[in-house]
């Protein structure tokens, strides 16, 4: 039994006490907050797009919340964190994947700091003790960038595959959801910077949160299971596989770039 049975809406002064350089757009409950950041865009004057950078659409209750390739994302109301970041990075299209690692890599490095051991699984979940916590999802729309991120917080999740940060922390105690979103939007910045000018920085802080590095994985390519060894990150943010020597793609067991595209798992 967790110590406050009660799960208090979130608090936008509380989080502006901390964080004073976000424009916080707050629903008490709404479809999905990629769809609102979404319209918040489409509908923007000239003047208006100019001051959207920097934007969090936030929701205490997410209806139609989702995952990479279109999966659908559920979580408990008042008790996770579910938002939406709007940036102008400065990157191109090309480069949505860095940015979809990085912003991996920065919720990774805030969540370990409960003394939780989160590991990305490649392209955009975290998971904790094999299960999942958290699910990243990015888009691209005029200038901006979409960071889309769902966290189970201080929820029970009642998927058996499926975890929270409060039932795996050592304290029984609430996690406050307004502390971790200014933490990680802060570390977010800190590590996009990186990602624009120094991205080996990246690669190199990634790999101790990989969950596929140096194992066997499957995955599927033009309809087909291949199997091979993730050998980490690449330079463009994909996932390196040295493809197995009865595959019939590629260089054998030469490390190729895997795009996001896929479906990975552990072999």
């Amino acid at each position: 039994m967790h110590q406050n049975s009660m799960h208090p809406i979130f608090s936008i002064t509380a989080f502006e006490a901390q964080q004073s350089n976000w424009k916080l757009i707050y629903f008490k409950e709404t479809d999905s907050t990629n769809k609102q950041a979404k319209q918040a865009v489409d509908n923007a004057t000239e003047t208006q797009l100019e001051t959207l950078s920097g934007s969090v659409f936030l929701t205490d209750k997410q209806n139609q919340g989702k995952g990479r390739r279109n999966n659908q994302w559920t979580s408990s109301p008042g008790e996770d964190l579910l938002f939406t970041v709007v940036l102008d990075t400065g990157l191109p299209l090309t480069q949505i994947q860095k940015i979809a690692t990085t912003t991996a890599l920065a919720l990774a490095m805030e969540i370990e700091k409960y003394e939780i051991r989160p590991m990305i699984k490649f392209p955009n979940d975290i998971y904790i003790d094999d299960k999942k916590t958290a699910g990243i999802l990015i888009e691209q729309i005029k200038q901006f960038t979409l960071i889309g991120v769902g966290i189970n917080v201080n929820s029970t999740p009642t998927l058996t595959n499926s975890t929270s940060l409060i039932q795996q922390q050592t304290e029984d105690a609430l996690i406050s959801r307004e502390e971790l979103l200014s933490s990680f939007l802060s570390q977010l910045v800190t590590q996009l910077n990186f990602c624009k000018d120094y991205f080996a920085h990246i690669q190199q802080n990634l790999s101790k949160y990989d969950l596929f590095y140096g194992k066997k994985i499957q995955f599927t390519q033009n309809s087909s299971v291949h199997t091979g060894t993730a050998m980490g990150i690449s330079p463009n943010g994909y996932l390196l596989v040295a493809i197995d020597r009865d595959n019939k793609i590629g260089l054998q067991n030469i490390p190729i770039e895997i795009c996001s595209g896929h479906t990975f798992r552990l072999a």
